[in-house]
């Protein structure tokens, strides 16, 4: 009369003594079903193709397997590292500063500029737009910036961070160059004010981190005199706003 298996003397009991009584190991949890996968495979080979088993087959084939689930983990992981460190989002303000984006935009003849300023949660205190005439979009961008800069002393601000899109105005306004003599001027306003502050920083980010003041600038091709809104940005760029509250970021080239 044949021994009647008990479980809790054989698998259960390796299952329970491996993984359930000891911390997860993922690793030799992976090795445990590779394993059996194949053995269970090696089983089917035996009643339904008349397959001889062999141990060493078998060890071989969960050794190839997990050799191949690795390297495609580490595969997989460079590239979230990579896309990791290019991904572009918009970022709060540091403590007790607020943030400035602003940009400009031309349509034909018309030319507009516009910008927000966030505070460390990245909820908006204030946002405006205005079409500035006939001009460059690095006049109107600038024209914006002066203007956000204006508009956050009036408000209280003395700490304050900006950033735009526009190479050119965020490095003559740093004086990393000299501004072409369209931009002198109001360049020149532009670092007066800025000695106003307490704290303050020019920085730029590329396109994809500055939708919100993008959205606002183009709205300004539709104004006949300047818009502001406390508290809230308006409703052409509530989405711009939303995309930079998730802050889930995105890659060069992505449009809104």
């Amino acid at each position: 009369m044949s021994t009647t298996l008990n479980w809790n003397e054989g698998y259960l009991k390796v299952f329970h003594d491996l993984f359930l009584s000891q911390p997860f190991n993922s690793s030799l949890f992976a090795k445990m079903i590779t394993s059996c996968w194949q053995i269970w495979k090696a089983r089917n080979d035996n009643v339904f193709r008349n397959v001889n088993p062999n141990p060493q087959s078998v060890v071989a084939a969960s050794a190839a397997t997990m050799g191949i689930v690795r390297s495609t983990e580490e595969q997989a992981e460079r590239v979230f590292s990579q896309n990791k460190q290019t991904t572009i989002r918009w970022t709060t303000p540091s403590a007790c500063a607020v943030k400035l984006n602003f940009d400009g935009s031309v349509n034909g003849t018309s030319a507009a500029g516009g910008f927000v300023i966030r505070d460390v949660h990245g909820r908006p205190l204030i946002a405006a737009t205005e079409q500035v005439g006939t001009t460059t979009v690095p006049l109107a961008e600038a024209i914006a910036l002066r203007n956000g800069l204006v508009c956050a002393l009036e408000r209280g601000h003395n700490r304050i961070e900006v950033e735009g899109d526009s190479k050119l105005v965020i490095d003559a306004v740093n004086k990393v160059v000299h501004p072409p003599w369209r931009l002198l001027k109001i360049i020149q306003d532009i670092q007066a004010i800025a000695t106003r502050f307490n704290s303050i920083s020019f920085r730029h980010i590329f396109r994809e981190a500055n939708f919100v003041a993008d959205a606002l600038a183009n709205l300004g091709h539709n104004c006949t005199s300047g818009n502001v809104w406390t508290n809230r940005v308006p409703m052409q760029a509530s989405r711009a706003l939303m995309f930079d509250f998730v802050n889930s970021g995105c890659q060069r080239g992505f449009l809104l």
